[in-house]
């Protein structure tokens, strides 16, 4: 992921308290996100991490403590849905698994697999199953 701050406003219609043009490079939580984050304060029972947070841009729903210095705020809405457009639209896509059989799987007698079908580690079928 690579976004400024004000780019994240414009998809989470939120706006901006701080620096507009940090640049964000990864999502995590307040309490495990290092410079380059953005995170969210979703409930004020988590405000205190706030001040201890690494993160540079966090997602709120009312400007917290704006005149210290601090992350860059994101006001929206709600937060939670915020967060999880960011995640949908600037984190990792989902890499679908390769199709066949993993050699970890067990598959019953008389089993049938489409041509399409991925069976992951460890994954029993059991007989006459049709897949």
């Amino acid at each position: 992921m690579r976004a400024t701050v004000r780019d994240i406003a414009a998809v989470v219609s939120g706006s901006v308290i701080g620096d507009a043009d940090l640049v964000i490079t990864g999502i995590s939580s307040l309490t495990e996100a290092a410079a380059g984050d953005i995170s969210f304060l979703a409930n004020q029972k988590y405000a205190p991490y706030l001040a201890e947070t690494k993160a540079s841009a966090v997602l709120v729903a009312s400007a917290q403590d704006a005149g210290r210095p601090g992350p860059a705020q994101i006001v929206v809405a709600n937060p939670d849905y915020a967060f999880a457009t960011v995640v949908a639209t600037f984190g990792p896509k989902a890499v679908p698994p390769p199709l066949g059989v993993h050699p970890t799987a067990i598959v019953g007698e008389r089993v049938r697999l489409g041509s399409r079908v991925a069976i992951g580690a460890y994954v029993v079928i059991g007989d006459d199953a049709q897949i």
